[in-house]
């Protein structure tokens, strides 16, 4: 496996953006996970109103049509309410772990490495500024040595040419160029001594560099990338966590809503058209075996209301009859 310390030695700043885009990438994550638990949560509660009363009752009628409904056949349409009533309750736990056991974790996770990060960074940031302030330094004191060199070496070459010069002037001009020779010879020795002042400050500067170079990292920044792999690899195990969370939830749903389509299955299977028939026509069977027959009677005639009750009629009035006829008799006599 890579490591940090060894592979990105000087690959801190690569790894301060990136440990603080890890941190953003899990806010961002619980930001949505938290809107996804909320449109669940919504959802589910929305459907679980519905699910409350049956289809078509009203604020004054809770007696509905479908509470008239042949047996078999309202059971399987009200079990359409009933499972959904459960599957709305399926949402509202989904919703739950998803703030339980993804927004929670992701939350707490930032909360607590935040600090820690930022204190690495901190420590790390420290130990390169020193180093960078350092190498500023040696840059500072390469420069002025250079320039005190170059500066030394042109008036080593200008006092050659004077020195030239004098040998060669008439006797007239010796003077002269005898002052410029001296003063020449003068600068010569100024900037040399410059020139060896602005090299020992320079070789200094080196080795304080060397030294705080190998110090920073070789001593210091190890642990620090260590710690920032640390920080990584426990992002990477909260986020794998969270997905296989996210993923045993996400595939519980539509097995549990699988469950409730399996209990519609049975309710639509119950469904039987005989036998609510049966049941209808048992309820509302007629009390006779065929239709009344209608006979044609006299005005004067009582007026029978059925076949039934005009038979009841004919052997009354024949009874009557015979009554009349002995009460005749016994008058004769």
């Amino acid at each position: 496996m890579v490591k940090f310390s060894e592979d990105l030695w000087d690959g801190f700043e690569h790894l301060n953006a990136k440990t603080d885009l890890g941190l953003q990438v899990f806010r961002d994550v619980a930001d949505f996970a938290k809107k996804r638990a909320l449109l669940e949560n919504e959802y589910g509660k929305k459907l679980q109103e519905l699910c409350k009363t049956s289809p078509g009752a009203g604020l004054f009628s809770k007696t509905t049509a479908i509470d008239k409904e042949s047996t078999t056949v309202r059971n399987a349409l009200k079990s359409w309410q009933e499972q959904g009533t459960k599957q709305a309750n399926h949402h509202i736990d989904f919703a739950n772990k998803i703030n339980n056991d993804i927004v929670k974790p992701l939350e707490a996770f930032v909360k607590g490495k935040d600090p820690e990060r930022k204190k690495i960074i901190a420590d790390g940031q420290k130990r390169l500024a020193a180093y960078a302030a350092s190498k500023k330094a040696h840059d500072q004191a390469k420069a002025a040595y250079l320039a005190a060199s170059k500066e030394a070496e042109a008036a080593a070459e200008a006092h050659e040419k004077s020195k030239a010069d004098l040998e060669s002037a008439p006797e007239a001009k010796k003077k002269q160029f005898g002052e410029n020779e001296k003063r020449a010879a003068q600068k010569e020795t100024q900037t040399a001594d410059k020139a060896k002042a602005a090299e020992a400050a320079y070789q200094k500067a080196v080795d304080a560099l060397n030294d705080l170079s190998k110090e920073t990292y070789g001593t210091h920044l190890p642990p620090i990338l260590e710690a920032l792999q640390k920080l990584e690899e426990e992002r990477y195990a909260q986020a794998q966590t969270v997905v296989e969370t996210f993923q045993r939830e996400f595939r519980a749903l539509p097995e549990a809503l699988l469950e409730r389509a399996e209990d519609l299955k049975k309710a639509l299977e119950a469904l039987s058209l005989e036998a609510d028939f049966t049941e209808y026509v048992e309820a509302h069977k007629s009390t006779v075996s065929e239709p009344e027959i209608f006979k044609f009677s006299h005005y004067k005639e009582p007026q029978p209301t059925s076949s039934t009750s005009s038979a009841t009629s004919t052997t009354t009035t024949t009874a009557t009859e015979s009554d009349d006829k002995e009460k005749t008799t016994e008058v004769d006599l």
